[in-house]
């Protein structure tokens, strides 16, 4: 239940900047049916974000579960669009409430891979809503001032995932 009231407070935060797709499903490279629990897009262009939202509150959740799970999400087409890049948010990131340090790495493999989190970043004087992957903020909600902040124009990839600069992605990838 947590899941559907968590889905509809993102999809109302969202939808004054994105197109919002409710109701969404694909095929993933396997050839199995995938169905997330919302997508959204900018309106000027056709890029397409994928969304799955999970109880960390419930006696089931695993992590690593949810990342595998937005992974596959990010590896299937709908209506043959391969999406940009696929989110992930629990009930307490939402809440500001981070995840253990322990997951870091895979964290930052899971950006590699196109794999990025919703969360809240609560401090004294804000209290935000961001989406990103990585350390790069896409999307920044104010819940205070109801004021919204888009950086989706210049993704740079090469900086996705880690601060190293030998473990960084490149577009200047040689043919063997």
């Amino acid at each position: 239940m947590k899941e559907q009231l968590i889905k509809q407070k993102l999809i109302n935060i969202l939808k004054n900047d994105f197109e919002i797709i409710e109701k969404i499903s694909g095929t993933h490279y396997t050839g199995k049916q995938v169905k997330p629990d919302f997508a959204f897009r900018l309106p000027s262009d056709k890029r397409l974000f994928i969304v799955e939202i999970k109880d960390d509150t419930a006696i089931n959740f695993n992590l690593t579960e949810l990342i595998r799970q937005t992974i596959n999400y990010k590896s299937a087409t709908y209506d043959g669009v391969i999406p940009t890049f696929a989110f992930f948010t629990t009930y307490n990131l939402l809440k500001g409430i981070s995840l253990p340090i322990e997951n870091a790495k895979m964290l930052g493999l899971a950006a590699k891979l196109g794999v990025g989190q919703i969360h809240s970043k609560i401090d004294y004087d804000q209290s935000l809503i961001r989406i990103g992957i990585g350390n790069i903020f896409l999307f920044t909600y104010n819940i205070l001032t109801c004021e919204s902040a888009l950086n989706f124009t210049d993704l740079k990839s090469e900086n996705i995932g880690t601060k190293a600069a030998s473990n960084r992605l490149s577009n200047n990838i040689e043919p063997v």
